[in-house]
């Protein structure tokens, strides 16, 4: 799901860079998008592991104080590790590790963007390709060098950076953006190299199924009105500290509570109710914690 994710942020980030003035701009906004909701869900989440100290859910999804250090300052854990010699740094929910690729695309997205803003589509369009190959070729002739593979995806995060370029190219289309011949030729390269990377029918399914939603997005948007009510515009608005807070709060949570009960209904709703309270929960720190922050933040 991730990857659809980083597709939906390649279509978003794009139109952010075109209504910013710098790149200076740019990354302020994106700090105060991500780290004030991030210190508030990890400060939450690690409560709440805290609360089953002694249990194997806590052995299972602690991760101590160090982690505050790389899901805050967005750094890998294994780096840390390495460099510090311990064991000790890992991120305080195992869904954070993809906010570090986010990173890296804002500042990789945000350099070529400002470099030359006109040719941004061609320029980014042609560095995804040349890395999408490039990693090919490393793979097949020094397939045993792992420190080298392990700086090229570090650099270059090769495992997702043709989903990116897939948003990218959406926003292009639906903002009717001028594209020539060439950045339609490239495009379906990265389509059919990031398609074949898939690992299994059931990913390429789902895959080509976004693809279809995205392109009737961009040509048929009427199409897709019935998602235009306040339901969905209120979960959207909260996705981001959604996606903080489930996933080891939503695991400790089915762990302890599914097997309180042997009524199968009941074991069919209770993941319903889960993600319902979720919603209920970021909708209240976008309210009373998010936005009062990032208003405050802005005027700072």
């Amino acid at each position: 799901m991730c990857s659809f994710f980083f597709i939906i942020s390649g279509f978003v980030i794009f139109f952010t860079l075109c209504k910013s003035n710098s790149i200076l701009f740019f990354l302020k906004k994106r700090v105060i998008r991500l780290v004030p909701t991030l210190v508030i869900c990890s400060v939450i989440t690690y409560s709440f592991v805290e609360l089953f100290k002694g249990s194997e859910v806590y052995k299972e999804f602690h991760a101590g104080a160090f982690g505050f250090i790389p899901s805050w300052l967005f750094i890998d854990p294994p780096l840390l590790n390495y460099l510090f010699k311990t064991d000790k740094f890992t991120y305080i929910d195992g869904a954070y590790w993809s906010l570090l690729v986010e990173v890296k695309f804002y500042i990789i997205a945000g350099c070529i963007y400002f470099i030359k803003p006109d040719t941004f589509l061609r320029n980014w369009l042609i560095i995804t390709i040349t890395v999408l190959v490039s990693e090919i070729i490393l793979r097949k002739y020094i397939h045993d060098n792992e420190t080298i593979k392990t700086v090229w995806r570090t650099l270059f995060f090769t495992d997702f950076i043709g989903f990116f370029s897939l948003g990218i190219f959406f926003y292009a289309l639906f903002t009717k953006i001028e594209i020539k011949a060439i950045s339609y030729l490239i495009m379906v390269l990265i389509f059919a190299i990031t398609f074949n990377r898939l690992f299994d029918l059931y990913y390429k399914g789902y895959f080509v199924l976004f693809m279809l939603a995205f392109v009737t997005l961009v040509y048929f948007p009427k199409k897709l009105s019935f998602l235009d009510n306040k339901a969905f515009n209120s979960i959207g608005k909260v996705s981001y500290s959604l996606y903080l807070l489930h996933q080891n709060i939503g695991v400790i949570l089915l762990s302890v509570l599914l097997p309180l009960t042997d009524s199968f209904i009941l074991q069919l709703i209770l993941p319903i109710l889960i993600t319902c309270l979720f919603i209920g929960i970021s909708h209240l720190i976008a309210v009373y914690l998010e936005t009062p922050v990032n208003k405050l933040l802005k005027t700072l």
